[in-house]
């Protein structure tokens, strides 16, 4: 046996579509990555070995073992016409006998909280006497089975080789590997990264876009994992569109699918038959905004509208949000706010500061409201059915000579946040954040200087800080920030997620025509060596580094090229991530930035 083990030792690290390990020492391997598991099969294949005393026995013992040697050949001709005369299968395992294989699995998975979802381990020709799940997580190996706990996994049996996990939450986030055992032999499979609750991942949306003044160019950039096909409907669009794991496909709008102001039916609903990341871009004249699209799972039935104030009022600009019903038979209280205690006229109707809008809207209806020179921060939204929000300003001035187009597509209450970090960005010039409230609460802001100064927030109050050295925020209860930059040729708005609503895994798209495009990226100090863009390292710049609860956080910015792009931590380390692009050769410009994704499952409660 040792002979022949030696003779095939050339073939048994051979890697082809799917990982093989042959019979070649297989207790070694096992004993180095599964200790416990290989001393239980090394004690049931321990051999047994007597000594010979004599020369007749030996003689005995050789003619023997020239019978079975002999018996062996006829064996092996036999088994070997059968493997020539088999078609080959579909795990493409070599010809030959004793060969384990095991279906390579897709690199990344995805699943929403408190769904299922089975991760395949599909056993080749040899079959399996034990199979194995482990769990890869922060430097840990979790043996997982079905029968220590039924109710969370289903599977990883021989003749269910398959795990399936029940319940999915964020402590199921991991790098997942089966391993399957035969009388001869030992593989691996390649790892499964699973990802819970990517919440800007999804297979349903529903949104609009701003009304405007002067030429559109409208477009959805969506970016997918794997091949499908995306439905746009709305009341002027019958529409589909097909979509790849090597490209992102861009769908342009038509003028006439704009808002209008008052009440019209001008929402736009996506339907996708495998989760996709879409951002959308919305350019009037050279101003652009850009924003991530929140899928119907993301959205809620309470808004604090976060909105900005230009600080030129020379071309009469307005503040502006929009409410898109998902539903039939859906009852909309909007709640006026103004910081400039103007009037807000809806349908040729005028609201003052601290009036009430009550509106039956149904499926894809659309309500905009704006205020002219105004800005409309802490209005408030509540509706008897989920609804999407989009907040913004059509052009705003942020202390530079000119305007920016501000857009985003804004959280819901329930989730907002307690524990927030400041990005780092490449220039930090007339930076603003806004920090929202729903409940009163307390909030604390601390410095790269150490000093630390309180603020007290009323209900759908909100305050503005001054973005220099800020590094965190934290709040007694739940908050939302935004942060409004100034760019060279205008500005944007960008939502900032809580630490508990980062990703391990983004897929995102930058697009061209701006040669000056970056990431901004937040990460725990211990992770930064992990990530990867598009599965390679980064060099990392303008980088700070601080302390919070307990951790060493960084924030650090790193350039990148137009197209679509992948950005993940390897050990599956959460970090937060904003894209910005800008074009410092032509100053009137467009520019624009977002964050690439969140995660709406809480982290330890925060």
């Amino acid at each position: 046996m040792d002979s022949i083990r030696n003779e095939n030792h050339e073939l048994s690290c051979i890697e082809h579509d799917y990982i093989s390990i042959h019979e070649c020492n297989p207790v070694h391997l096992f004993d180095q990555q599964f200790p416990l598991q290989s001393r239980m099969i090394r004690d049931e294949d321990l051999p047994t070995r007597g000594n010979a005393s004599d020369l007749l026995k030996r003689h005995k013992t050789l003619k023997a073992s020239v019978c079975i040697l002999f018996m062996i050949c006829v064996v092996g001709c036999l088994v070997t016409m059968a493997v020539l005369l088999t078609p080959k299968n579909r795990f493409h395992s070599r010809s030959y006998d004793d060969v384990l294989t095991v279906k390579r699995e897709s690199i990344h998975q995805f699943v929403f909280p408190g769904e299922s979802i089975v991760l395949d381990c599909a056993v080749g020709s040899c079959g399996a006497n034990f199979v194995f799940w482990y769990k890869y997580k922060n430097g840990h190996v979790i043996n997982i089975t079905s029968e220590t706990n039924s109710n969370k996994y289903s599977g990883s049996t021989p003749s269910k080789p398959d795990l399936t996990i029940f319940n999915a939450n964020k402590t199921d986030v991991g790098n997942y590997t089966c391993v399957v055992v035969k009388d001869k032999g030992i593989v691996q499979s390649s790892i499964t990264k699973l990802y819970v609750s990517d919440g800007s991942v999804g297979e349903e949306y529903v949104f609009a876009f701003f009304k405007s003044r002067g030429m559109d160019a409208n477009a959805l950039y969506i970016t997918s994992m794997h091949h499908g096909k995306c439905i746009i409907n709305s009341q002027d669009i019958h529409s589909s569109i097909f979509v790849s794991p090597n490209t992102t496909r861009i769908y342009r709008f038509t003028k006439s699918d704009d808002l209008r102001e008052g009440k019209r039916r001008k929402g736009v609903y996506i339907l996708c038959n495998t989760k996709v990341s879409i951002t959308a871009y919305s350019k009037i004249h050279s101003k652009r905004a850009g924003f991530l699209l929140l899928p119907l799972q993301m959205l809620g039935k309470e808004y604090v509208v976060p909105s900005y104030m230009s600080t030129s009022n020379r071309y009469g600009y307005s503040g502006t949000f929009a409410v898109v019903a998902v539903h039939s038979d859906t009852l909309v209280n909007i709640t006026v706010r103004s910081a400039t205690k103007g009037n807000v006229n809806l349908d040729n109707k005028r609201y003052l500061n601290g009036s009430e809008i009550f509106l039956n809207m149904t499926y894809l209806d659309t309500v905009q409201i704006s205020e002219y020179k105004g800005d409309l921060s802490g209005s408030y939204i509540s509706a008897s059915k989920p609804v999407a929000v989009i907040s913004g300003h059509t052009c705003v001035f942020m202390r530079n000579n000119y305007c920016g187009r501000l857009m985003e597509m804004i959280i819901a209450v329930k989730d907002f946040s307690k524990i927030f970090i400041i990005p780092k960005l490449e220039r930090s010039e007339g930076v603003k954040l806004r920090v929202y409230s729903y409940f009163k609460t307390e909030m604390f802001c601390s410095y790269l200087n150490k000093s630390n100064v309180s603020f007290s927030l009323h209900s759908t109050d909100y305050v503005e800080l001054d973005y220099e050295n800020l590094t965190t925020v934290r709040a007694t209860g739940n908050i939302h920030i935004q942060l409004y930059k100034r760019l060279s040729g205008g500005s944007s708005m960008t939502t900032v997620p809580g630490i508990n609503q980062y990703l391990s895994y983004y897929m995102f798209f930058v697009p061209d025509g701006y040669p000056k495009n970056y990431l901004s990226i937040i990460i725990r100090s211990d992770g930064i060596k992990g990530i990867r863009i598009n599965k390679r390292e980064i060099e990392t710049h303008y980088d700070r580094t601080f302390d919070l609860i307990g951790f060493q956080y960084t924030t650090f910015v790193c350039r990148i090229l137009p197209g679509r792009h992948t950005a993940e931590q390897i050990q599956n380390v959460p970090f937060g991530l904003f894209v910005f692009a800008e074009n410092p050769h032509i100053k009137h410009d467009v520019n624009f930035g977002y964050i690439a994704g969140m995660s709406l499952l809480s982290l330890n409660g925060t």
